[in-house]
């Protein structure tokens, strides 16, 4: 017998979050085409799963008390507002500094720890000192500024990397990872929407690429 392939992390982000939902819902009918496309957006953002969760079970669990009760949520886009306010609250906890907590940019540090203890090949060994330094940057603003979001400039940091990494892999080892990040989700091509399908694949890409090198996916959920 074959051995059965590992889950990808994206497909079993949108795979546990669609379960989830369904059983909660107490349906059998899959998510909608919004629902996937709101689901894309929350991993972009770099949104842990149990984040996601989390907001979820509180939105159903807020319907069983209402006068709408008896009437089933349809969508996990109704489950919004809660989802947002977990979110809310998780970004708060990251960069919060109380006791036993080291703060968002305490976290940033790691990363930039994790990052310099791996060897940098020459071809990206100049990338790696640039996301370096830029990652304690960010750690310093982080620590200074309460209201800081980083994620535009960690996504600035992985974009750099990436690009640089990719030049190192070349087209046929590039060309080899989206090959099978299209045959690790062949199964969900016909249940998402094109565009959400894509998104699900560049970021397998993404990935991949960073792992060749043995590099982190630069994400809030990667660094807490």
């Amino acid at each position: 017998m074959t051995p059965a392939l590992p889950v990808e992390p994206e497909v079993a982000y949108f795979r546990d979050i669609e379960r989830a939902f369904v059983e909660r819902r107490g349906d059998p009918l899959f998510i909608s085409n919004a629902d996937w496309v709101f689901l894309a957006k929350l991993w972009k953002k770099g949104v842990p799963r149990r984040v996601v969760l989390r907001g979820m079970t509180d939105a159903f669990d807020a319907h069983a008390h209402s006068f709408a009760r008896k009437q089933k949520i349809r969508s996990l886009k109704f489950c919004e507002t809660e989802i947002t306010a977990a979110v809310d609250r998780y970004r708060r906890a990251l960069q919060a500094d109380g006791p036993g907590r080291r703060g968002l940019g305490g976290a940033i540090e790691a990363l930039e720890g994790r990052v310099a203890a791996l060897p940098a090949p020459p071809p990206i060994a100049d990338a790696v000192a640039v996301a370096r330094r830029r990652l304690l940057e960010i750690a310093g603003k982080a620590g200074t500024d309460k209201g800081f979001a980083p994620d535009k400039a960690l996504a600035e940091i992985e974009d750099h990397l990436v690009e640089a990494a990719s030049t190192a892999l070349g087209v046929l080892a590039l060309t080899e990872i989206e090959t099978s990040s299209r045959d690790a989700t062949a199964a969900y091509k016909s249940r998402m929407p094109a565009n959400v399908y894509e998104t699900l694949i560049g970021e397998s890409v993404r990935r991949k690429i960073l792992q060749r090198f043995g590099l982190p996916r630069f994400l809030l959920a990667e660094i807490e």
